[in-house]
Parts: C-alpha cells; structure tokens; sequence
C-alpha cells in the first residue's frame, strides 16, 4: 500500500525560507498598504457610537432568579415531552383495549410483560388494559398539573425580570 502525501499551499501569500529543516515555514506578513492603515486606525471620537441608556446592573438576586427561571424552563419542556409520551401511550393502551374487546373469548390473547409473552383469558386481559389505561390517565393528569405550576413559577420570575430589565432581557423561547 502506497501512501500519497498532500501539501496544500496557499498562493496567496508568500512563504518565507525555513529556519529549520522541521519546522514549518512561517508566513510573510502581507505588504502594508494605506487601505490596511485606514481600516486598522483607532476610532475616533466622531466615529465611536454613543449609548445613551445604561442596563441595570445584575445582582445576585437577579441571577438566581434567571437561573430559576432556566431550570423551571429546561423542567417544563422535559415535562411536555414526558407528557406527549403518556398520551401516546393512552392512545396504544386504548387502541388495545378496543383489540382485546373484539378478540374470540375462548382464544388466549397473548400480553406483553416485561419481556415475556403471557397468555392470558380475555376478562383477565381486559382487565390489565383498563389497569394500564387508568394509571396513564392519572399520570398524564400529573405531568400536566406539573407543567401547569412551573409555567406559573416562570409568568412570576418573567414578570419580575422584565419589569428590572426590559427589553435588555430575553426569557422567550
């Protein structure tokens, strides 16, 4: 197997003479025009902009309240997606239920639990099904109950933030 070398020069710039036989040659410093020394001037006085208005200065209440504000926000949103989990997980356990409903009631109905496949009579599965549905329908109603009071906590640290900081503070998503 052979190996192929590629060198990528630049011609844009000249390359000075190696000082030393492995080290890399440095790069000539480009020739100094008076279009270099116009843009690399130092402002001046007419050409510096103005700011008039001053942002308040961030205490360290302030700061524990936006990083409250950003913990309740990472929160919620892990919440809303736990949430569209449960409700899709109540639309399969009700799909289910409707599947087990309409199964023969003298053939086994083969349920998942855990990693097995477990047969059980219809009565006994039904009954499983609706178990599940419930406890996903009281787990959704939890999340969302959850959801509900971290977005009152963040109108609360929102409004106190804006009314300090105004438009120099930026809580939206």
């Amino acid at each position: 197997m052979t190996r192929s070398r590629f060198f990528f020069l630049s011609l844009s710039q000249p390359r000075a003479a190696p000082s030393h036989p492995l080290k890399p040659p440095a790069l000539a410093s480009p020739p100094v025009t008076q279009a270099t020394i116009a843009t690399t001037a130092p402002p001046t006085a007419s050409t510096t902009p103005t700011t008039s208005t001053a942002s308040p200065e961030v205490t360290p209440s302030d700061q524990a309240a936006i990083n409250e504000f950003n913990r309740a926000f990472a929160a919620r949103k892990e919440l809303a997606a736990r949430v569209k989990a449960s409700e899709a997980s109540l639309a399969d356990l009700e799909d289910a239920s409707l599947e087990v409903g309409l199964g023969d009631p003298d053939v086994p109905v083969r349920m998942v639990v855990g990693e097995c496949f477990v047969h059980l009579v219809q009565g006994a599965a039904e009954a499983r099904v609706e178990g599940a549905a419930v406890e996903a329908r009281a787990e959704g109603k939890r999340l969302e109950e959850e959801v509900g009071k971290l977005e009152a906590r963040m109108g609360e640290l929102k409004k106190g933030l804006y009314s300090k900081f105004g438009n120099s503070i930026n809580l939206e998503e």
